[in-house]
């Protein structure tokens, strides 16, 4: 006969005692140890020689008929008689029979044994005939009432009298023991580990929904929150009696203290309460051990006396494991099957309650790790029907609902939502570095802690921001371009500086977020920050100032080097030259509005060098840009006025937003209110350093006059092609060296954005393009995307008026130009600021047979005549002017003067081909 196959407690699949036949080996991992009534979760394997029959017993046939059960001393027959490992039968008393004496009726004593004694029959015989007297040896001697090993067995009274004792003494310390057990308090004595539970992180919108989940998988839900077929799903894998039973279950403490005294494994026999008790108090521990057991005993009873059978389970479903770094049924819930516990099936509920025996060695999903024959999986297939039996058992389940249930499919990976996209990760990263910087916190508390953290974050408009950048980027034409080119949008309120939406690329494709974290150089998008000083100072702009190309400025007080026309000249003959070598001129003094318009590189230059770069520097930081930005001597460096620090785009919309909110600064965030409850009432909540207002840096008027500056570069500036379709927009266009990153920086009175598309190597994007571009193209054309969206439908606001407050500072003056009365000077000449001129050329014989003007020839024309080919689509400066010719009528609303410019490249639609297709501009701007 083969050896037995399974160990003490291990019964064949089906037949086992309570179906502890599958289990393994402990797990090394170190777990919160689990002791059911149905047996333990890390039960031990060892080499037995008899196997336990379906009662859990030795000695009887594990199988049915056709199969001998093995004791350690010997085997038992098919009927019931004992053998001794020579096969020779022992009789009732333990001694083997003698071959040659056997008892003829087979009930008796053998005539002999085989140490020489006389057995008797039942009639008191002797088998050889001899008679029985009370002197059998005839020495006159009465006998002794017991020979042999009989005189060693204690009187029965003796032996009742130490079992009455013992009884007693064992009754006095359980009494003593459960006298001096202290009530548990649930609220009190927990462990630490076992009422820890991460942090929630929810969207900002109505009814937040949770984004992901921060720290331990645990989140306690009530108990009318877990469906019942959960609940007795659970009861069914764990303790049945659970609802009339007082915390402990006789028979499984009967089978625990046979398992204790008969030299096995100490196991089994824990209720519900009793694993509550054992996992949750302080003063339990997990090992096992008698004394363990009877603490754990009295826990359970004094729990079952003080709190309610549906408070026990409540805190036993919020706090049991079941694997995949889940505890508690709700973040179990979230592992298995992407949904809130209330949403499991009867199919479902019975998986997780099948889990809880063994969490981590069960396998849910068939795969390399885990092949279908494996004990992992079968184990658990067994398990959940072995639920389920008992659900029908306890006429919780009909067997036709049972019949129809298939094992639920898993999840592959534990996701806390099912909303996690490909922005989860971005967003996780930020709420990490925003915890760190709130002051008297201690971060990791939110990994423990089981508090709620809202953000500012709109599900819409981060959905809006990916659309956008998405619609608007250029597309990868190659494997390397789509490595190395990026493009992000960052979005905030204005008002606080809460960040809206944001889009950096694809998390689980790119390493990076492009939109809070990487920094790209930001280019002429700093300019408004010089601008900004300059207000500050008390200068409005209106000022006038240089605003020529290919000039020579010095380094130190910024003003023109007469004489120096070319790099050469500027920066080889001067110490302190610096040579401006963009050919983009407006004229010798431009105002304020105008250079900002046009991004007039000299304009900046010079305005910075006049109000000192520390103060342009300071006044950066002071809207909100790092000063991790600022170094290697920045303040000391006149490009600094052109965007040569590397910021993030995070900072961008937070610094714009602002000149939006009337000169307030303001702190980019996601982080709006962590708060704990305990149930449902706020007990906590943390400080936040950026919810306070802002430092006031500009007033409200010169934040105004930026604004008016500003929006004159969406208008008809380099930013045109950012112009909202029915909401007034402002912003500041931004191109590096060689378009290595390029900008548009904007906002509305609702949003301040930052767009970006850049090289992650800092190297020019025109390669993988094919052409040069600016800020002025995708940049823009992202921007605009979003705020089209974000804005549809919604009323339009106005940005305040001006009143143009502080001094008007002249840093640079016009060409003078010499004086001519009207009769000498046509309009078209006054308009292009050519009077003066008109008698250097030939006069016209006959006007009226003259063409009609040109910008190149103001005199020998016809003045009321549109430009030669122009008749149906007048030049705007020439509308200006003539405002009742007919053509003219079709302008800009709101904008006389303005031809019709549907692509923003300055060249009217009746002169553009291409005017209706706006990715391809005929003119390019810096």
């Amino acid at each position: 006969m083969s050896n037995p196959p399974y160990g003490p407690g291990q019964g064949a699949p089906g037949n086992g005692p309570e179906d502890d036949w599958f289990r393994p080996a402990p797990q090394a991992r170190e777990e919160i140890y689990r002791e059911s009534e149905y047996g333990n979760s890390t039960p031990q394997f060892a080499s037995h020689d008899a196997p336990y029959d379906d009662h859990g017993q030795n000695g009887h046939p594990a199988y049915g008929n056709g199969y001998d059960s093995y004791d350690q001393g010997g085997a038992y027959g098919p009927g019931g008689e004992s053998y001794d490992q020579n096969g020779q039968p022992y009789d009732q008393n333990g001694q083997p029979y003698d071959d040659l004496y056997a008892s003829p009726d087979g009930q008796g004593y053998a005539a002999t044994t085989v140490n020489g004694a006389v057995g008797y029959d039942d009639d008191q015989t002797r088998l050889d005939g001899a008679p029985i007297t009370d002197d059998p040896s005839g020495d006159g001697k009465k006998p002794s009432k017991k020979e042999g090993w009989k005189k060693y067995i204690p009187n029965w009274k003796i032996v009742a009298g130490v079992v009455v004792l013992g009884l007693v003494a064992s009754g006095t310390l359980v009494g003593v023991g459960y006298a001096t057990t202290d009530t548990p308090d649930l609220a009190k004595d927990a462990k630490e580990e076992a009422t820890n539970q991460g942090s929630n992180v929810y969207w900002a919108n109505k009814n937040a929904k949770p984004i992901f989940r921060v720290g331990q998988a645990r989140e306690n839900v009530k108990l009318d929150q877990v469906p019942l077929h959960v609940r007795q799903a659970v009861m069914a894998a764990e303790q049945r009696q659970f609802e009339t039973e007082p915390g402990i279950s006789p028979r499984g403490l009967m089978r625990a203290v046979y398992n204790t005294a008969t030299g096995g494994q100490v196991q089994g026999g824990s209720t519900i309460t009793q694993q509550l008790a054992r996992n949750y108090l302080n003063d339990l521990s997990t090992e096992r051990s008698i004394g363990r057991k009877f603490k754990e005993i009295f826990a359970a009873l004094k729990m079952e006396d003080k709190y309610s059978k549906d408070v026990i389970l409540e805190k036993y479903l919020n706090t049991i494991p079941f694997g995949r770094q889940a505890d508690g049924i709700q973040a179990a819930s979230r592992a298995y099957f992407h949904k809130n516990v209330d949403k499991l099936t009867v199919a479902e509920g019975a998986l997780l309650a099948a889990m809880i025996q063994q969490p981590y060695y069960f396998c849910t999903r068939v795969g390399p790790q885990c092949p279908e024959d494996s004990g992992k999986y079968q184990g658990l297939l067994f398990r959940w029907d072995y639920v389920l039996r008992g659900m029908v058992t306890e006429g919780w389940l009909t067997q036709a609902e049972k019949d129809k249930l298939k094992f639920p499919k898993t999840e592959k990976s534990w996701v806390w939502t099912s909303n996690e996209d490909d922005q989860t990760s971005h967003i996780r990263e930020r709420i990490n570095v925003e915890l760190a910087d709130i002051p008297n916190f201690d971060e990791d508390l939110v990994h423990t802690g089981g508090y709620k953290i809202f953000t500012s974050l709109d599900r819409n408009l981060m959905r809006y921001a990916k659309q956008a950048v998405k619609e608007q980027a250029p597309k990868p034409v190659s494997k390397e371009m789509a490595k190395v080119v990026r493009s992000g949008l960052t979005v905030v309120n204005p008002e606080n500086g809460a960040i809206v939406a944001f889009y950096g690329g694809n998390a689980k494709k790119e390493q990076s977020d492009a939109a809070l974290v990487e920094r790209p150089q930001i280019g002429s998008s700093f300019k408004p920050y010089v601008l900004a000083t300059a207000l500050s100072q008390n200068i409005n702009v209106k000022s006038m100032i240089e605003g020529r190309g290919l000039i020579c400025l010095d380094k130190v007080s910024g003003d023109v080097i007469p004489g120096a026309g070319s790099l050469e000249q500027c920066e080889g003959q001067h110490a302190n030259g610096y040579w401006m070598r963009s050919t983009h001129s407006e004229g010798q003094a431009i105002t304020l509005v105008k250079a900002t318009e046009q991004s007039i590189n000299s304009s900046f230059i010079r305005l910075a060098l006049k109000l000192g770069l520390p103060k342009v520097v300071e006044m950066a930081q002071s809207f909100g840009l790092p000063k991790s930005a600022f170094e290697n001597d920045m303040d000391k460096n006149a490009s600094l006025a052109l965007g040569t620090i590397n910021v993030s785009a995070m900072y961008q919309a937070g610094g714009y937003a602002t000149f939006a909110n009337g000169g307030r600064a303001v702190t980019p965030h996601i982080i709006t209110k962590i708060v704990k409850e305990v149930d449902g009432k706020v007990v906590e909540e943390v400080k936040l350093p950026w919810v306070k207002p802002g430092k006031q840096i500009l007033t409200e008027d010169q934040a105004a006059q930026a604004t008016v500056a500003m929006r004159a570069v969406v208008t008809q500036g380099t930013g045109t092609r950012a112009r909202l379709t029915s909401q007034p927009a402002a912003g500041k266009t931004g191109t590096t060296d060689e378009g290595a990153a390029t900008w548009f920086v904007g906002y509305t009175p609702q949003y301040s954005a930052a767009a970006t598309v850049f090289h992650q190597n800092s190297k020019s994007l025109s390669p993988y393009i094919g052409r040069d571009i600016y800020g002025g193209d995708y940049a823009a054309g992202i921007w605009k995307a979003f705020m089209d969206k974000a804005l549809a439908g919604k009323e339009v606001e106005d940005f305040p008026a001006t009143s143009y407050s502080g001094q008007t500072e002249i840093y640079d003056s016009p060409k003078p130009k010499p004086k001519k009365t009207e009769k000498e000077c046509n309009p078209l000449m006054q308009l292009a600021g050519q009077c003066g001129n008109e008698h250097d050329q030939p006069q016209p014989q006959n006007p009226a047979d003259q063409p009609g003007c040109t910008e190149g020839n103001l005199l020998n024309c016809d003045p009321n005549k549109p430009p030669p080919g122009t008749e149906g689509a007048p030049p705007g400066w020439w509308c200006m002017v003539h405002p009742d010719y007919g053509a003219c009528q079709n302008q800009q609303p709101g904008n006389p003067g303005q031809p019709v410019d549907n692509d923003g490249d300055g060249i009217p639609a009746g002169e553009d081909p291409n005017d209706n297709d706006p990715n391809w501009p005929n003119q390019q701007h810096p």
